[in-house]
């Protein structure tokens, strides 16, 4: 019997429950109303060094990765109510002989396991398809299958979620308006002398709006109001029944503490507001006459039960310390061993037969032992708490504890004492909460009472209440926005009323006189959020960037027509939060455009928050809280979200709840984040992004991908393997990608005095970044500080950079872009921020995340990155991003974040380039077809190509120039097992032995060129590739080519034993040995050869290398930075960027073979002065003597800077008679030469003779340096 399976709506609160629920296999079941069929046909990658079976698009879920899935998103017809899945067709096949796999992990049957999502409104159903099966001990994969998805519609209309009802406009847009701050729950007083101070008329038409300090659910389907509700006051307008001096109004004002029901015991909750230490309400009188406070009279029916007591909670809140500089929880100042902290408490009328309850939250920063916290009352210890000691992630611990004790005192003291047998340790009180029952006696100006006892009962109370005055109140005040007046029978001392039990039971009694008065918090210019149209990018900023806002904005604007909204967070807090800081409000802000699009054009695409964060969101000194941050309710930071992914989750049940740990549903917009806090940051990243947009740095580097992984220090030793895999991603499903492998293991590790250190990796680092590469992707240990426990990147490291191609950069790696962190600036930020470098955007790491985790994001990203969209253009990271996070399950994908504006898109050319043939031989750019031709030793090559645009039809009009790279066959290599891991060491692949780069002339959209292979080729034979990039200076493209062989070798005989000749700079082809240079020139070598230069690095000492200061350990291989001459195979030159070398002497020697193993060797030295001064060296003037002109020329130490440049010419005496002033720049360090004709300022010729000349030089931010020398007129 077939089975009906009802489709489950998936929220899960926990990774737990979701991985379970990804593995509950569904049975086959019926047929559907609609019906979706589709073939899984599976590519199996055959790579000895991937241990685990894998496919292009393969997905993982169990922690070990041993079951691969096929994955498919379907879109789900409206008013499904059941989903059935048939898998039929089914063809195995035999895994490859090194794929491991794990028996209680492979299932005996192909199954399947689904959940719905909802994103930008559409259903969707993922489905995965488990690839293996493991019948008695025999493993197959899943080759071919048909799937058959069938929709059965419900044939009642299911209810749908319920609209929020948006007005067309905000009330703030007309009239007059004042804004007033509130701190305490309670009646709140403004007098009619107020409002005419305020400057407001037709002040009996006095109204007030918000919702004062409550804060906004983290859920998206809360009932929280999105705009401001009018609040019910009470006019008092005296014995003339006209309001004038001497009247006032009140209304209920919530403060900062937010009471509730904890429905998981009943019992009342008070917690601070998250985001701001005052609540907020507005005022007019503009619109007309306010709603007022109704009276509802109960006394008549009967009461069932009786009350003269209720529930009183006190609360102390201290907002000093986070422990780990992380969450929404803080705590007070730290108390040694010893120490204590006392808190007074005052209930009025205790019942003393009641026991109190007191609620804590407690911390510590403890080492190696458990720490505690007594609890005294009146000195009398009553209860002794826990916490943990200090954890290798966390060095804060917490503890939230309860506990009663008996008092029959109002009056007492809570006091908590911090124990530990650490004298170093540091204890911390967060929370004090005392709940205790009183007797219905009114004392307090005001009294506020609440009744737990009688929660959700269908009964009629009668509450007692004494000495209430004659003229006290009651407002019933259960929903806070809208109390009512309560009709009061007195009777002596005792004044009771009657009122159905509801699900707050919340009173307030008080007089006129006691009102509380509210803070004037100024005039409020008008506004209408609610009421304007739809667009593409919205621009969260502060108004200290606004102009930078502004700039980018425009460019976007102009560049790609989107409509953009530069808006600053108090606008939306003025509409959707009361005027209060809180996240939910930026949330709802965005869910109300959301909401209103009929189609996609109308939906709102991309958010930037243009600002730097903090995990404090409140203080204001020495913070960088500019836009702020979701945090999740967590102490530790291996648990702990600091998730931008909350602004942007716009569907019903989507968001957090409170207390929880996770974030819930999928992202429905890109959203980026530019960590700025400074004007001059805000600029640097407004600069960088039109620049990388506008004025795209063409070249080669655009093909290029370096994949870095960490060394296997004990268990880690995936992590060389995960960043192997996801260059297999990429070099399998984008086959004109490059991607480089720097595995650290692969290097040699040195021993030094701060630790165990690679500094070929940063050397090859460094490499890569100055030459250029599209993505610079880490997998392994981070920190905010580093990369690696081996520190292969830091932060002086990055302060050395100086690269124009900027990367996308992604880390796997804890914490690496810790940017709410306000007492240090991250890793990560340095990159991002980083003026004339770094990156253009970072897809990092703000909290601890985990290694497998952060694999299946990874793999998710590289299968989606490259894919375009249906109009052929690429996605932008922005929707990358969200894409990527949407496929993957777990809470630790919330740990990253995209740093950058999500609206751009990574720099991908957008045309293809053809190989039409081999020496003559046609190329077929299919798989599966006849072999062009075969690559030998010696044999010289031509190939044929020309410029397609993404369809395949040629672009005859393009003319410039292609960057071709002929790699030999993918290359074995093997890591060192430095760490001696049980793994051992770890194999792998990589096209990385070139035996071409070259450039040639495009014209017409045509291009041929020729090289001569050189002998050190693999003579094995297989397969090669051929790597393309064009550029015309407008645009690019780009291509491959694989279906040629590379091996053995031609019958050409050639009689050479020559090597290259080599020129060597230093920055500039002006350089002359001997010259003075900064600590980072640019190393600058001209090659030529006959038959070429050799570049294969197939044979060990036969690379390209330059060698520093004759020390063979710092010497450097040039192979990947050597590029041909255009036209030419001949002729070439090599780029290498040099970083903070030693001050003093150096010497560099570059030494290059042929392609026939000829080699030769070029030296120069050269002086390093530091270029934190100005230093002049080779101050000379040409001729010298002369007669009508002469031509000063100098060195210097600052290339790439804007330099003054003075010159004055003095007489023997001191007189001087000639000054001379002009600008330099540019990346030499001699000058070009500044000519003086021999005249005084007057334009006087000079008598002949002895003159002193000073040159002084200096720089925009400050620095300055001078020289003199003598020159001589001959007349």
């Amino acid at each position: 019997m077939k089975n009906k399976i009802k489709h489950i709506l998936f929220r899960s609160n926990s990774i737990l429950s979701l991985l379970i629920f990804f593995f509950i296999a569904l049975p086959t079941i019926l047929n559907g109303q609609e019906k979706q069929v589709f073939d899984i046909n599976i590519k199996w990658v055959n790579d000895p060094e991937l241990n685990r079976a894998y496919f292009e698009n393969c997905y993982y879920f169990d922690s070990l990765r041993h079951l691969p899935h096929y994955f498919r998103i379907i879109d789900m017809p409206k008013q499904t109510s059941n989903i059935e899945i048939g898998i039929s067709n089914i063809s195995l096949t035999s895994p490859p002989k090194h794929t491991q796999f794990s028996t209680k992990k492979i299932p005996g049957k192909i199954d399947y396991s689904y959940k719905i999502v909802t994103t930008k409104k559409q259903k969707k159903l993922y489905l995965w398809v488990n690839a293996a099966v493991n019948k008695n001990g025999q493993f197959n994969l899943l080759q071919k299958a048909r799937v058959t998805v069938s929709f059965e519609k419900s044939k009642l209309q299911a209810a749908l979620p319920q609209k929020k009802q948006y007005p067309n406009n905000s009330v703030l847009n007309t009239g007059e308006w004042r804004k007033i701050k509130v701190r305490e729950n309670g009646i709140y007083k403004i007098t009619y002398n107020q409002l005419s101070d305020w400057g407001f008329s037709n002040l009996a038409d006095v109204r007030v709006y918000g919702f004062g300090g409550k804060q906004l659910s983290f859920r998206v389907d809360s009932e929280d109001p999105y705009y401001l509700p009018q609040v019910p006051i009470w006019m008092e307008k005296g014995s003339d029944g006209v309001f004038n001096s001497g009247d006032y109004i009140l209304f209920y004002g919530n403060g900062i503490l937010n009471r509730g029901i904890d429905t998981a015991t009943n019992e009342l909750s008070i917690k601070e507001h998250d985001y701001t230490l005052e609540g907020h309400y507005f005022i007019t009188t503009s619109l007309g006459p306010a709603s007022t406070i109704n009276t509802q009279n109960y006394n008549n029916e009967n009461h069932t039960l009786s009350r003269n007591t209720f529930t009183d909670v006190q609360y102390f809140n201290h907002r000093t310390t986070n422990l780990n500089y992380t969450g929404r929880t803080f705590f007070g100042e730290p108390l040694q061993p010893g120490e204590d902290e006392s808190f007074n408490f005052n209930f009025p009328n205790i019942v003393e037969s009641s026991p109190i309850k007191v609620k804590t939250h407690v911390g510590a920063i403890c080492s190696g032992v458990t720490s505690y916290f007594r609890m005294y009352l009146d000195g009398n210890m009553f209860h002794q708490t826990s916490v943990a000691q200090s954890g290798s992630y966390d060095k804060g611990r917490s503890t939230i504890s309860e506990a009663t004790v008996n008092t029959t005192s109002d009056e007492f003291t809570i006091t908590m004492e911090y124990a530990s047998s650490n004298v170093t340790a540091n204890g911390y009180v967060g929370d004090v909460a005392v709940i205790a029952e009183r007797s219905l006696i009114y004392e307090e100006d005001q009294l506020i009472m609440q009744n737990f006892q009688d929660i959700g009962k269908p009964d009629i109370v009668r509450y007692q209440l004494s000495n209430l005055p004659e003229n006290g109140i009651v407002w019933n005040i259960s929903n806070t926005g809208a109390p009512v007046n309560v009709n009061l029978n007195r009777n002596g001392t005792t004044t009771s009323f009657k009122y159905p039990a509801d699900d707050q039971n919340m009173f307030v009694a008080f007089e006129h006189e006691n009102a509380l008065t509210p803070t004037d918090a100024g005039a409020v210019e008008n506004q209408n959020l609610h009421g304007e149209g739809f667009y593409d990018l919205f621009i969260l900023v502060h108004p200290d960037f606004r102009d930078q806002a502004e700039e980018l904005a425009q460019f976007h604007r102009n560049r790609e027509n989107l409509t953009v909204r530069i808006i600053e967070p108090q606008k939306i807090y003025n509409e959707f939060s009361s005027g209060n800081q809180d996240v939910s409000a930026i949330r709802n802000y965005l869910r109300m455009y959301y909401d209103r699009a009929s189609n996609d054009a109308e939906m709102p695409k991309h958010l930037l928050l243009f600002g730097d964060g903090s995990y404090d969101n409140i203080s204001e000194n020495n913070n960088s809280n500019y836009i702020p941050t979701f945090q999740t309710d967590w102490v530790y930071s291996y648990r702990s979200v600091a998730c931008d992914d909350f602004f942007v989750m716009l569907d019903s049940g989507e968001g957090g709840d409170e207390g929880s740990l996770d974030l819930n549903g999928t992202l429905d917009m890109g959203v980026g984040r530019f960590p700025v806090s400074t004007v001059n940051q805000a600029q640097i990243m407004v600069d960088k992004t039109i620049d990388y947009v506008a004025n795209p740095n063409l070249g080669p580097w655009k093909n290029d991908l370096v994949f870095v992984g960490d060394d296997a220090d004990g268990i880690d030793y995936y992590l060389q393997q995960d960043a192997y895999e996801l260059a297999t991603i990429v070099r399998n499903k984008y086959k004109w990608m490059n991607p480089k492998m720097i595995l650290m293991d692969a290097y040699p590790q040195e021993s030094t005095p701060a630790g165990e250190r690679y500094p070929e990796v940063t050397k090859a680092i460094n490499g890569n970044i100055h030459r250029g590469v599209l993505i610079f992707n880490y997998t392994g240990h981070g920190s905010e500080t580093r990369l690696a426990h081996e520190g292969i990147l830091n932060k002086n490291t990055v302060k050395n950079w100086t690269n124009d191609k900027l990367p996308f950069f992604v880390t796997g790696s804890c914490e690496v872009s810790r940017y709410d962190n306000k007492n240090r600036q991250s890793l990560g930020e340095a990159i991002l921020l980083k003026e004339n470098g770094g990156a253009i955007t970072l897809f990092s790491t703000t909290r601890v995340v985990y290694g497998n985790a952060n694999q299946t994001l990874s793999e998710n990203l590289y299968n989606t990155i490259f894919e375009p969209n249906e109009d052929g253009q690429y996605k932008t990271l922005g929707e990358v991003i969200a894409i990527t996070k949407n496929l993957t399950s777990g809470n630790n994908l919330r740990n990253f974040t995209l740093f950058g504006d999500p609206a751009v898109r990574l720099d991908v050319p957008p045309k293809r380039i053809i190989t039409d043939s081999i020496n003559g031989i046609e190329a077929f750019n299919e798989p599966d077809t006849a072999i062009a031709d075969t690559l030998k030793a010696l044999k010289k090559i031509r190939i044929h190509g020309h410029i397609a645009d993404s369809t395949g039809n040629s672009k005859m009009n393009f003319n410039g120039t292609v960057y071709p790279v002929i790699y030999d066959k993918l290359k074995k290599k093997q890591t060192l097992n430095n760490d001696n891991s049980p793994s051992g060491s770890f194999n792998y692949y990589e096209y990385s032995n070139v035996i071409y780069k070259g450039k040639a002339s495009v014209q017409n959209g045509e291009f041929s060129f020729e090289f001569i292979v050189p002998i050190d080729i693999n003579y094995e034979f297989g397969q090669g590739k051929i790597s393309y990039y064009a550029e015309n200076t407008q645009t690019d493209a780009y291509g491959h080519f694989d279906n040629f062989i590379v091996g053995g070798s031609d019958s050409l005989i050639v009689d050479d034993s020559q090597g290259p000749q080599i020129d060597v700079y230093m920055n500039d082809t002006t350089f002359v040995s001997g010259g003075t240079t900064d600590e980072s020139p640019l190393l600058i070598a001209h090659l030529r050869d006959e038959y070429g230069v050799n570049t294969t690095g197939n044979v060990i000492g036969h690379d390209l290398t330059a060698t520093l200061n004759e020390d063979i350990n710092n010497r450097i291989n040039l192979n990947d930075f050597y590029e041909n001459d255009l036209n030419s195979y001949q002729s070439g030159k090599v780029e290498y960027q040099l970083i903070d070398l030693d001050e003093g002497l150096n010497t560099i020697e570059v030494k290059a073979w042929d392609i026939l193993n000829n080699s030769s060797k070029s030296y120069v030295e050269f002086y390093v002065a530091n270029s934190a001064d100005v230093v002049l060296e080779h101050v000379l003037n040409y001729p010298n003597p002369f007669t009508t002109k002469t031509s000063f020329l100098f060195e210097h130490n600052q290339a790439n800077e804007m330099i003054d440049v003075r010159i004055q010419i003095f007489t023997i005496s001191g007189k001087l008679i000639k000054t001379l002033e002009t600008s330099v720049s540019g990346t030499q360090y001699m000058n070009n030469p500044i000519v003086w004709d021999g005249r005084d300022d007057f334009g006087d010729r000079i008598g002949r003779g002895v003159y002193i000349y000073k040159v002084r030089l200096s720089t925009a931010d400050g620095k300055s340096g001078e020289k003199f020398e003598k020159l001589v007129i001959l007349r």
